[in-house]
């Protein structure tokens, strides 16, 4: 039924905890999945531990395919594709866990629908502050809607068929490492004729980076993702790029700047637009401040003042990808 494709490249701590959540959770007969693994020239090292991993677990599909060359997630998640022996293909990345079996849940939405989509759980696999409020912050923004249609193929948790698959031509090869918005323009070009099912208790566990590496994410996927935006005319419905997080670039740069301009002046008048703005800020990010409570009371001072600081670089970023993309039209 399932080929489960999962891509990676020099990480093979995060891949045998991947494999393993697998095997342990992913409740259906043995013979009717397999997992393709996709090297994308790795070392040699991570390569050939890989490979005495699966040799520990014959009992299992398990394959390994190594890329001669280094080509990117998007290639590699095609080349995987392409030896698909099941009827679906089910990625996953390197760096996520299964938490809970989620086959019902797959087995449920693919009666109605040919593609569908997951997300990150709230709880991250890596316990750390920039992991928890990065887990919370996408499980806030994909979760309060229910079953939805939706506008990226996130290819972290992302089931579609082989056929369709194919048919759409995959993944853009030319998106390599480090660009990271392949699922935006594979998922632009799905919509055009059929729809993305997205399911928020379809969730995975994911080993999120450090702050400075998060944010050096978030800074390189919001330029390329901006030509995306300006293309369609439209944000995301649901998700990390809708409407709520312009408003928090607005509210956020807003604040600093009275900030600013009252410890020039102290003028009274730009305290109050200080504390408005930053009122607005608070509300506009209610729900995650919220959820934020429930699941991690001690961080939430870190949680917020992260949201600000990440704002300021999304900030910077979209302007350099509106400054990109009006050059790319002319």
């Amino acid at each position: 039924t399932f080929s489960i494709v999962v891509p990676f490249f020099n990480n093979q701590f995060q891949v045998k905890k991947c494999i393993k959540s697998i095997i342990k959770n992913f409740k259906i007969n043995k013979n009717k999945f397999e997992i393709i693994l996709v090297d994308d020239s790795s070392s040699k090292i991570h390569y050939n531990q890989i490979r005495q991993f699966i040799g520990k677990n014959k009992n299992y599909r398990i394959r390994l395919i190594r890329n001669k060359k280094n080509c990117g997630p998007a290639q590699s998640r095609n080349i995987g594709a392409i030896e698909a022996k099941f009827k679906y293909i089910f990625f996953l990345d390197s760096d996520t866990t299964l938490h809970k079996d989620i086959s019902k849940i797959i087995l449920k939405n693919l009666k109605k629908n040919d593609i569908l989509v997951g997300h990150y759980h709230y709880k991250p696999s890596n316990n750390t502050i920039a992991g928890n409020f990065k887990a919370i912050f996408n499980y806030c923004n994909f979760s309060y809607k229910g079953v939805v249609n939706f506008e990226t193929f996130n290819s972290a948790c992302a089931v579609i068929k082989k056929k369709l698959f194919l048919d759409l031509g995959g993944f853009n090869k030319n998106i390599k490492w480090g660009m990271d918005y392949e699922n935006e323009e594979f998922g632009r070009r799905i919509i055009k004729k059929h729809k993305i099912i997205l399911d928020p208790t379809l969730t995975v566990m994911h080993e999120f980076p450090n702050l400075i590496k998060m944010f050096k994410l978030y800074f390189i996927r919001m330029i390329p993702y901006v030509s995306v935006i300006l293309d369609d005319r439209k944000l995301e419905n649901i998700g990390p790029g809708n409407s709520s997080t312009i408003l928090s670039i607005f509210f956020s740069i807003m604040i600093s700047i009275n900030f600013v301009i009252y410890a020039i002046n102290r003028e009274y008048f730009y305290f109050i637009m200080l504390i408005s703005f930053l009122f607005c800020f608070l509300i506009n990010n209610l729900k995650f401040i919220l959820m934020s409570i429930r699941i991690k009371p001690s961080q939430i001072f870190f949680f917020i003042l992260i949201k600000f600081m990440l704002a300021h670089i999304l900030f910077f970023a979209l302007n350099i990808g509106i400054i990109k993309y009006i050059l790319k039209k002319k």
